[in-house]
């Protein structure tokens, strides 16, 4: 005799912005199976987000994973464009009126952190405001020079260069930073 084991059928969620009828299908929820999804009504498009999403097509390759496949809703580059962010008190250098527009809902913008501050953030949301995240001190001692006088070997015959340039590193809480947020 053999035993007979049933596939497991994996759960996914919609991309943010696209919106579903069926139950735990949304990207808020815990997921469903596209059998769930393709018994639902139309995709429609939430706050923010726009085009024409249509469910044709759409799988879920992994449990816990997104749906993939179908065409789903876009965040809208105006949502924002009526408001201006807030950077005061956010360690970031002041933004010109009406850089930010343009930007997608739940994309960045660009921004610059005062000098001895890094990381931070400007999303805008889906409600038409942004969503500053102040740029957080940097210690001077957690940035480094990276040293100019060492030649590096990658073997004993070849892949030798040197690092120039007075480049900085720094790290932290164990991370290093991308040069951006360094």
């Amino acid at each position: 005799t053999y035993d007979v084991v049933p596939c497991a059928v994996n759960s996914c969620t919609l991309p943010k912005g696209t919106m579903s009828a069926g139950a735990d299908c949304s990207s808020d929820d815990e997921g469903c199976t596209v059998a769930v999804l393709e018994a639902a009504a139309p995709f429609t498009c939430g706050p923010g987000y726009g085009g024409s999403p249509d469910k044709a097509n759409a799988a879920c390759d992994t449990d816990g994973g997104t749906f993939s496949g179908a065409t789903f809703c876009s965040g809208s580059t105006t949502t924002c464009d009526a408001a201006e962010p807030d950077t005061t008190s956010a360690n970031m250098q002041a933004i010109a009126a009406d850089a930010c527009d343009g930007t997608a809902t739940d994309q960045t913008c660009a921004h610059t952190c005062l000098p001895d501050f890094g990381r931070g953030s400007i999303t805008c949301t889906s409600d038409g405001t942004y969503d500053v995240v102040p740029c957080v001190a940097i210690s001077a001692t957690a940035c480094k020079t990276y040293r100019t006088d060492v030649t590096f070997v990658q073997n004993e015959n070849e892949h030798f260069s040197k690092i120039g340039g007075d480049h900085s590193y720094c790290f932290e809480d164990g991370n290093q930073l991308s040069s951006a947020d360094a």
